[in-house]
């Protein structure tokens, strides 16, 4: 029997999901949830949610960034299998975290959100290896330049993804987004680089 899984939330499937840019499509989802997440006002129902269990009219039903992060990190040994030890840590840390939130839900005593943000802050951090495995991506460079204020000391990360210069991946992401024709981008790309000098 052929091993088939459901997603709800991620356009990808096992199938798909290393074709293409998906790889770094699925780690801009992951990413943007961490983001959504990190923005959050002070409310644990945003981070998890129950889970559905009114299938198929839970399409209305407001779901948790955790609860998404979850589903799209089940095709990231798929799309990365050259990481397996990094999907490791990453599947044991969220794991853990979903854990903690659901034991102090249980418990009616809400986790602290300074405790939250940290390790939702660790789960960006085990990201790292696989942003420079997708560092050609011009729409997930400019994802993480968007999200700087959330971001700590962003110019670091993308020195360690980029080690050949800040100015080398600037000229990537322009020239990139000018080849496709979006043009329109070039000086909010300029604006936001200039901002780490």
């Amino acid at each position: 029997m052929l091993r088939t899984s459901l997603f709800f939330y991620s356009p990808f499937n096992l199938k798909n999901v290393a074709e293409g840019q998906n790889r770094s499509l699925l780690l801009q989802f992951i990413l943007s949830e961490i983001f959504n997440a990190l923005a959050a006002p002070d409310q644990m129902g945003f981070v998890l949610s129950s889970p559905a269990c009114f299938f198929p009219f839970d399409w209305s039903y407001e779901t948790g960034c955790l609860n998404k992060i979850f589903e799209h990190s089940q095709l990231l040994d798929t799309a990365f299998p050259e990481l397996p030890k990094e999907v490791e840590i990453f599947d044991a840390h969220l794991n853990q975290l979903i854990t903690l939130v659901e034991q102090s839900k249980k418990r009616a005593k809400e986790l602290p959100f300074v405790t939250l943000k940290e390790h939702l802050k660790k789960l960006f951090q085990l990201l790292e290896p696989f942003m420079q495995k997708c560092r050609e991506s011009e729409s997930l460079i400019l994802l993480l330049l968007e999200n700087r204020e959330v971001i700590e000391d962003l110019q670091a990360l993308l020195l360690r993804i980029f080690p050949e210069g800040l100015d080398y991946s600037r000229n990537l992401l322009v020239q990139k987004h000018a080849k496709r024709g979006f043009t329109t981008l070039v000086p909010d790309i300029e604006r936001l680089y200039s901002q780490f000098q």
